[in-house]
């Protein structure tokens, strides 16, 4: 399968994972505001230490406290949170049971077949923390980040913004002054890797910045460039010297 191909899966994948839990969300609080006359709201059962499979359930919408580490939830093994079940039908004719999770950790969805004993992998729901940001595979957010994501992103294309205009177009002003090659060769030896560009160590440390990278990558393609027409230059001088000089023998 072709990475474009995965890439459409994926996001097929995820455009019915969210339709599903938006459909299940919607259909809980219309059954809710349907019995409103009956009752002021929905009472939870404490089941807390339980995982009952998905043919326990039966037609309806059932609420319940539990401990996250009975129902194998991805968060914190002592602590609890609300989960919401909704069954279609008495058996697999009715498609599968969901549920959601509620808890510190976000909010968690999976989905049980009939006569099934075990319900599927939690996911959990994509949502903002209250600083507006996004984790995704982890909870930790480092300082200063937006997303977080634990695991490798395949995509058709990333487009990088740089909101400074830090592009080294000005490698190419009369005023910038070109590293010598005698001391760029001296940094090499000393150091083992070129001017401005972070070493082996620092990127494993602290990892590459895409944009800033590229910046640095795209002058030091300019200064060969440089080098490479002051080199040629000085071929050229060299080669009418030499023509000049070869006629004056052949005279």
């Amino acid at each position: 399968m072709s990475n474009k191909t995965k890439l459409i899966t994926t996001k097929k994948r995820i455009k019915m994972e969210k339709y599903s839990i938006a459909v299940f969300i919607a259909l809980f609080f219309a059954v809710f505001y349907i019995h409103a006359q009956d009752a002021t709201r929905l009472i939870m059962a404490d089941t807390r230490y339980k995982d009952l499979p998905a043919a326990s359930y039966n037609r309806g919408f059932f609420g319940d406290f539990r401990r996250s580490d009975s129902i194998s939830a991805p968060v914190g093994a002592s602590s609890f949170g609300g989960l919401l079940t909704i069954a279609p039908w008495l058996d697999a004719t009715g498609g599968k049971k969901h549920q959601l999770f509620f808890n510190i950790g976000g909010i968690y969805y999976r989905q049980g077949v009939h006569g099934q004993p075990n319900w599927e992998k939690w996911q959990k729901v994509l949502v903002e923390d209250t600083s507006g940001r996004v984790s995704i595979g982890t909870t930790a957010i480092p300082a200063g980040y937006r997303l977080a994501v634990a695991g490798k992103i395949i995509g058709e294309e990333v487009k990088v913004k740089l909101q400074s205009s830090g592009w080294p177009d000005y490698v190419f002003t009369p005023s910038y002054q070109l590293m010598p090659l005698d001391k760029v060769e001296a940094f090499i030896e000393e150091h083992g890797h070129l001017p401005d560009v972070p070493s082996a160590k620092e990127v494993a440390e602290k990892g590459v910045e895409v944009g800033a990278n590229q910046a640095i990558l795209l002058k030091k393609i300019e200064e060969l460039t440089l080098y490479i027409l002051e080199q040629d230059k000085k071929y050229q001088d060299l080669y009418s010297k030499y023509m000049t000089l070869e006629k004056k023998i052949n005279k």
